[in-house]
């Protein structure tokens, strides 16, 4: 397909292949901001597509040329990574996220709504290039889907008739405001030596040593007035797609307007947790805990609460089952019930601002680490407390700590890895941890290095999801503002220890959540997986000694070294005194997403149950529904009926009852959820996200998604049940990596506890949760009243009736697409 780039400047360089010219000066820019390392391959192309809306062959050979590598691997990483388009893109682009909570509440339908409204299928743009439809697997914001992306910015609940008025204000060139995708997309991957801090935070000399970090933070501690009237905004991403950043703009409007800019502070803080009320305000020092507010209430908040210290009742959470109202966060039944450790800067820091996190703290474990203890202390500390890798496999992390230390290299080298790519549907506790307190997880990191020892490797790095801008954004503004202290680079406080870290980006591909396809994606290659017999901690990164944990993991850190073994033990499940395998110990994050009344973040001690998660903290289910099944681990994991309710949740339980713990999603369905279409969707989302080096997953998902369509569609007979457990121990057993190991987990599970729905499907060509097409016949019962609004909407022309009177739909005709069904005030269509 050709194209015309008009970027400004001289006429360009003819491109290969029949393309239009394409000027190649914006391609020239960003290669010049980077290394002509391969290493830095995959964030020029992210930049050159935002540049140019897409990858031109042009810019790709130039890529290739200056870092002088063959045009061949540019275009390998070109067409591997699912955040490149090798064809230009419309001007405005609609991404509808289909992630497994998406999914659960009703993606789909909004895809095909635009498929109608916009005459193209997914993945295409209009005729006159105004738009383009794409889809994404998650973008970490599962707590309010369905979610729709518009030009950058995010848009939660979304429903077919908002969409339409947000694309027709789009088209009318009233866009977004003000993105969510907040800063320079190249900031992250730049080798810059430090960064600018934001405005009015001070500069200060490198400290010299914990004592003068110590005497640093006391004097920021005594600059700080605890009675200073403050409000906090949440600005997590579920809170940024209910308007945040707009709400934040207008109490910056409003403090300005009345005066009280000097006076009251507006406070930007990463996620609350509550999501499905967001935007969350905190009001200091009251402790006034606000629910769905609104850029409008700006003004009132500021004049009764900051200013008179007065309640505003319509603005609190009430308790729908009590009807209690709540002044304060800690009496929402939601937070009431947590344990928050990692979670508990959330709402009370800026992450931008490094001295609220001293003024809480922080660095305080990595002062005490360089000032009293040994590399083996450290690491001796870590495998004591028992903690395990919360990426989801659940490793010792002192276990991986000392293999890592004690393995040979032959020129000493070691790198220290935080993998922040989180590609799980339905998990978002990385995202917000990296956005909320970025300086947690980089001081669990410079306190992992020096304890691991990295001679001749003093830098590390944070792979960072392609969905993920502003936790790029955030971490590199923190990794400045601790270079700008002495934190980070050479000689840290004076301890003879040097170490950096820098931030990677990652290209949208999921399987390089698994450790060895994340170290080829940092050496610039396609995110392939090596087999297992080669571990990492022996032969990594650069095939040197390298150590990987789950940014979750390494957040952890700091406070089992400021708080003690004895603390971290006493929270969880299990004896880790004798056998670093033998609990769970200290809190795990849950993103509790899906068909559950409170949506958000949850922080709880290892052994909570599921019922005390879903129904004490989660609200139970949306409008009065039957719990069906919650979905723990993402694809690699399994559905789990009601009779498992009572199950505590840790590692090793989740694993005893056919699921796994995952990075911590936690799914919850509900009776109108179809069991046979998860399991469908999961593997098909696998399908999509195999690297394809292995036969059996490449070929064995393939196969197995075509024998799970058979069931959906209505053409299965009961040996195709004995050909899906067949072949999932066949992927099971033969699959390179655990994208492969664990992906028929999904199937497995839910052909064990809802094996009945299958048989419905294929005994009587039935879904009983009413959701799969094939197996579904709509009509129109006596409620209706002859509005005619289905018969206008549905795209195959096959409802008729007269005005006022009932309709009809033409089973010949009708597509069983439900979108009747979902434009339907009067509940008059029937599905079965």
């Amino acid at each position: 397909m050709s194209a015309s780039i008009g970027c400004g400047g001289q006429a360009g360089t003819p491109a290969s292949g029949g393309e239009t010219a394409v000027d190649l000066a914006p391609t020239d820019a960003i290669l010049a901001a980077y290394p002509r390392e391969r290493r830095s391959a995959i964030m020029i192309l992210q930049d050159v597509q935002q540049a140019y809306r897409y990858l031109p062959r042009a810019a790709l050979e130039r890529v290739a040329e200056v870092l002088g590598v063959p045009r061949s691997h540019v275009h390998s990483l070109a067409a591997f990574y699912n955040a490149f388009s090798l064809v230009p893109r419309g001007r405005h682009t609609c991404t509808v996220c289909v992630g497994t909570a998406c999914h659960v509440r009703g993606a789909r339908l909004l895809v095909e709504h635009v498929e109608r409204r916009a005459g193209i299928k997914a993945g295409e743009t209009t005729p006159d290039r105004q738009l383009t439809l794409e889809t994404v697997n998650c973008v970490g914001a599962c707590a309010l889907g369905p979610l729709v992306i518009i030009d950058g910015e995010y848009h939660g609940n979304m429903t077919s008739t908002r969409l339409d008025r947000v694309l027709a204000d789009v088209r009318k060139g009233r866009g977004p405001e003000r993105p969510c995708r907040e800063g320079p997309r190249g900031s992250g991957g730049r080798e810059a030596v430090s960064a600018e801090l934001p405005p009015g935070k001070a500069r200060t000399a490198r400290l010299s040593s914990p004592a003068a970090l110590e005497r640093y933070r006391a004097q920021v501690v005594a600059r700080r007035d605890p009675r200073r009237p403050a409000v906090s905004v949440c600005a997590g991403t579920g809170c940024v797609a209910c308007g945040a950043l707009k709400l934040a703009d207008a109490f910056g409007r409003e403090t300005a307007a009345r005066g009280l800019a000097d006076k009251v502070d507006v406070r930007i803080n990463g996620c609350h947790g509550f999501c499905e009320r967001g935007p969350l305000v905190l009001v200091h020092p009251h402790g006034f805990f606000y629910q769905r507010v609104r850029p409008e209430d700006a003004g009132e908040i500021l004049e009764r609460s900051v200013l008179a210290g007065e309640q505003i009742e319509r603005l609190q959470y009430v308790d729908p089952v009590t009807g209690a109202r709540a002044v304060r966060q800690e009496d929402v039944p939601f937070y009431k019930h947590q344990l928050r450790v990692l979670l508990e800067h959330a709402g009370r820091i800026d992450p931008t601002a490094i001295d609220d996190y001293l003024a809480v703290g922080g660095y305080r474990a990595l002062g005490r680490v360089l000032a009293e203890m040994k590399p083996q202390d450290v690491v001796d500390l870590i495998r004591r407390s028992g903690l395990r890798g919360r990426g989801g496999g659940g490793f010792p992390a002192g276990v991986k700590w000392q293999e890592c230390r004690e393995a040979s290299s032959p020129d000493g080298v070691r790198y220290v890895i935080g993998n922040g790519d989180e590609g799980d549907p339905g998990a978002f506790m990385d995202r917000s941890l990296m956005e909320g307190d970025p300086h947690l997880v980089i001081e669990g990191m410079i306190i992992g290095a020096y304890a691991i020892g990295t001679p001749g490797a003093p830098v590390g790095y944070i792979y960072v999801r392609h969905e993920y801008p502003l936790a790029v954004e955030r971490l590199t503004i923190a990794l400045g503002q601790a270079r700008e202290l002495g934190l980070l680079g050479e000689n840290i406080l004076g301890a003879g220890f040097d170490f950096d870290i820098r931030i990677n980006r990652g290209g949208g591909a999921f399987v390089c959540g698994e450790s060895t396809a994340l170290m080829a994606s940092l050496e610039g290659f396609p995110g392939q997986p090596r087999a297992k017999y080669v571990h990492t901690v022996e032969r990594g990164l650069y095939n040197r000694p390298t150590n990987l944990n789950n940014v979750e993991t390494w957040a952890n850190v700091p406070p089992i070294v400021e708080r003690g073994v004895r603390w971290y033990t006493s929270i969880g499940t299990g004896d880790v005194s004798t056998d670093p395998w033998g609990g769970s110990k200290g809190t795990k994050i849950f993103a509790l997403v899906g068909k559950v009344n409170n949506t958000g973040l949850v922080e709880v001690p290892m052994g909570r149950t599921l019922r005390e998660i879903i129904f004490d903290i989660g609200g139970g289910i949306r409008d009065g529904r039957a719990f069906k099944a919650v979905q723990t681990g993402g694809p690699s994991g399994g559905c789990l009926p009601e009779s498992l309710l009572d199950l505590p949740v840790d590692f090793d339980k989740l694993t005893e009852a056919g699921s796994m713990m995952g990075s911590g999603g936690m799914i919850v369905m509900d009776e109108d959820t179809c069991m046979v279409d998860v399991a469908r969707y999961f593997v098909d989302f696998l399908v999509a996200e195999s690297c394809g080096k292995c036969v059996p997953c490449r070929e064995g998902l393939t196969q197995l998604s075509r024998l799970l369509h058979s069931i959906t569609d209505g053409t299965a007979d009961e040996a195709t049940l004995a050909a899906i457990e067949a072949l999932s121990d066949v992927i099971r057993d033969a699959s390179l990596c655990a994208l492969g190991q664990t992906a028929p987990n999904p199937v497995r599970s839910t052909l064990a506890h809802f094996r009945d729905e299958y048989l419905a499907h294929i005994r009587d060509r039935r879904c009983p949760a009413a959701v799969c097409r094939a197996l579904l016949t709509f009509t129109i019962n006596d409620r209706c009243n002859g509005c005619a609004v289905c018969a206008k909407e549905c795209p195959a022309a096959a409802i008729a009736g007269e005005r006022k009177k009932p309709h009809a739909i033409d089973p010949a005709l009708c597509t069983r697409c439900g979108v009747c069904r979902a434009v339907c005030k009067f509940d008059a269509v029937d599905v079965r």
